[in-house]
């Protein structure tokens, strides 16, 4: 049963009301630096929101599940991070599910604010500080899985490729040949008798063999090539209109560095015209 004392992390109905899937997005949150003086901060009962603006609540259920498929690797007594103080992974299921049964009881106004008042202890994000006055600024971040067309042949409308993992890419574990190395992961190929870097991607793209390396699919565009490649994983849609999931599998061990802050630094787009819309916008001129 839940107690007036279950924690619940609605932050993500306070701060980011009528984003879908935002509560993803906030256990990304949990893992990010915690500044000395707590950033989240105890909502007072009679200062609670208005939690009947959120819209979607078909796709808040959605993330609730998915949130609580990301929990399942860990174990109960684990603990999260939350402010000044953590949680246990174990009161966050239990918080997530009754959330969730709360939803599907399609309560009026009125009973969905009280229940939520009874039933759960509610939390603010407050934003970064400056010295020890709220700011009022939060950075939220989040992924999510596009769907894009494919062909498994190339052709003229298809014509850039999803490498399968190159069958001579060396990864090495520094740790496995000496506890005292740190525990880093180095790629690379066999050239001679010595191990060098791998390809980088320019030298991939100019036509530097791969061994014997398969293509998995061929992509419309090179942009969406490199949403896949940000976003980690994602669907592939066929002509046939089957579907295929794909997700990251391995890397050349070359530093990652990002289009939107190079296009800025070159002076191409201002650092508030950079989202993925403006990067696409951009491209394509």
């Amino acid at each position: 049963m839940v107690t007036s004392r279950t924690i619940v992390l609605l932050t993500f109905l306070i701060g980011l009301i009528g984003i879908i899937g935002g509560l993803v997005v906030l256990y990304r949150l949990f893992w990010l630096p915690v500044s000395p003086v707590s950033l989240v901060r105890q909502v007072p009962a009679e200062q609670l929101p208005d939690f009947n603006d959120i819209n979607g609540k078909k796709g808040l259920k959605k993330a609730v599940s998915a949130s609580l498929e990301y929990l399942e690797k860990y174990e109960d007594e684990e603990q999260i991070p939350w402010g000044n103080e953590s949680i246990t992974a174990g009161m966050l299921r239990k918080t997530l599910k009754a959330f969730s049964g709360l939803l599907d009881r399609n309560l009026d106004r009125d009973d969905f604010q009280r229940e939520i008042r009874r039933l759960f202890v509610v939390y603010r994000v407050i934003g970064r500080e400056k010295g020890e006055v709220p700011a009022g600024y939060v950075l939220v971040t989040g992924y999510f899985q596009p769907e894009l067309a494919a062909s498994l042949k190339a052709n003229e409308e298809f014509s850039y490729p999803i490498y399968e993992t190159p069958q001579d890419l060396i990864r090495i574990a520094l740790h496995d040949f000496d506890s005292a190395l740190p525990r880093k992961t180095l790629y690379g190929r066999v050239s001679g008798q010595s191990l060098v870097p791998y390809y980088t991607r320019a030298g991939i793209d100019e036509g530097k063999k791969l061994g014997c390396t398969g293509v998995l699919a061929w992509l419309r565009s090179p942009l969406d090539g490199l949403m896949l490649h940000i976003q980690g994983s994602g669907t592939l849609r066929f002509q046939d209109e089957t579907r295929r999931y794909i997700h990251y599998a391995s890397s050349n061990g070359h530093p990652y560095h990002s289009i939107g802050r190079w296009l800025i630094d070159k002076g191409l787009l201002d650092k508030d015209q950079a989202d993925w819309q403006d990067i696409r916008s951009w491209a394509q001129k």
